[in-house]
């Protein structure tokens, strides 16, 4: 993941730059390859990057003569909207130019052929406006809030907060409906005057004002889904690929499922080398990690298995609090966070099963 902080405002000054640095240096721990950053008179930008694609070439933000990007994503089709889009002047090799390139040539429309997981915000130079954007499924988080002559935007609310811009007020509505439902709904989080871009939203900003705000459709109309459709196999091997277009290595986090061994067997079928699998092994599970074993061995892949106990969970407990900036309810949630830090050991990328058993929504 990436880092992706800006101010704009009527009166920016020297302190709203020192806002914005201070809400950057919050999210060093989502970027800790890179950093990068875009002003001028009225408007500041900063990248923090996790490098994935293009290590050395891909710094953001990616400006040309018109616009500036900043983006938080994966776009899993770079290589074919570069190929359909062979006159414009990449700049880089980074799959989030891709977004860019098609914002340039068909304004927000553009964004419907964009097929992955992005939050991102866009600078126009010219007609000194910012386009923020998030993925259809919401997968990528962004924040905002704005008075009458500021707007600002993070990658996570505790940045924002930080800055000391806005005083932390919780809203007891939404705190009954995080409660009741386990997740905030709509733009409103929990914290008055911080809101969230909701799932597939595109926002427009002039002058620190809301000018627009389009939602693209989750699916494309012209799909015709069927699970028992012959081509099945062949649509979930090519996204299982796409997903694996990187320059560092990946793996599998693997929970013995249908959805995650079914990734992992096609993982298998586009690899030559072993896939490297990752499990949660629960106290007195040692069945458990026997099943795993069988079935990784199977496709000749590498098990990594971590333990996970009640005293895990109860020590691990306040980091994950403070990790989850948007509170979501979600019990999966520690062993989840353990099983990721023993993996961020060696690895970036991780793909995963989740949303397999929705009749494969999340691929």
């Amino acid at each position: 993941m990436c880092g992706i902080v800006g101010i704009s405002s009527r009166n920016f000054d020297k302190e709203c730059e020192e806002k914005c640095k201070l809400m950057a240096s919050f999210l060093d721990h989502r970027g800790p390859d890179d950093s990068g950053f875009f002003k001028d008179s009225d408007n500041l930008m900063f990248h923090k990057r996790l490098s994935i694609v293009d290590l050395h070439g891909g710094q953001q933000p990616i400006e040309n003569d018109n616009f500036v990007l900043v983006a938080n994503g994966e776009i899993y089709n770079d290589l074919e909207i570069r190929k359909k889009h062979s006159d414009y002047n990449f700049k880089t090799m980074s799959d989030n130019e891709s977004i860019l390139c098609l914002y340039e040539k068909y304004g927000i429309n553009g964004f419907k052929k964009l097929r992955g997981m992005y939050a991102f915000a866009i600078y126009d130079k010219k007609h000194k406006k910012i386009v923020l954007g998030r993925d259809q499924f919401g997968i990528k988080p962004l924040y905002f809030h704005w008075s009458k002559n500021m707007f600002i935007y993070s990658s996570e609310i505790q940045s924002i907060y930080k800055s000391g811009l806005i005083a932390i007020e919780l809203d007891k509505t939404k705190i009954k409906e995080l409660l009741q439902v386990q997740f905030n709904t709509g733009r409103e989080t929990i914290f008055k005057g911080i809101l969230r871009l909701r799932p597939g939203e595109i926002l427009t900003v002039v002058d620190s004002n809301i000018i627009s705000s389009t939602i693209l459709n989750k699916l494309n109309e012209e799909i015709k889904f069927n699970p028992t459709n012959k081509n099945i196999y062949k649509l979930l091997e090519k996204t299982v690929l796409i997903h694996q277009r990187s320059d560092v290595p990946y793996g599998l986090f693997f929970s013995g499922g249908l959805d995650s061994t079914l990734v992992l067997y096609l993982m298998s079928q586009v690899n030559s080398k072993p896939i490297n699998c990752y499990s949660v092994i629960f106290e007195n599970e040692k069945k458990q990690e026997d099943q795993l074993k069988e079935i990784t061995n199977h496709f000749n892949s590498n098990l990594t298995c971590i333990d996970f106990n009640e005293k895990d969970f109860w020590s691990l407990l306040p980091e994950v609090a403070k990790a989850m900036d948007d509170p979501v309810i979600d019990y999966a949630i520690v062993p989840t966070y353990k099983l990721a830090k023993e993996a961020k050991k060696e690895l970036k990328v991780v793909l995963t099963g989740e949303g397999g058993d929705e009749l494969f929504a999340g691929y």
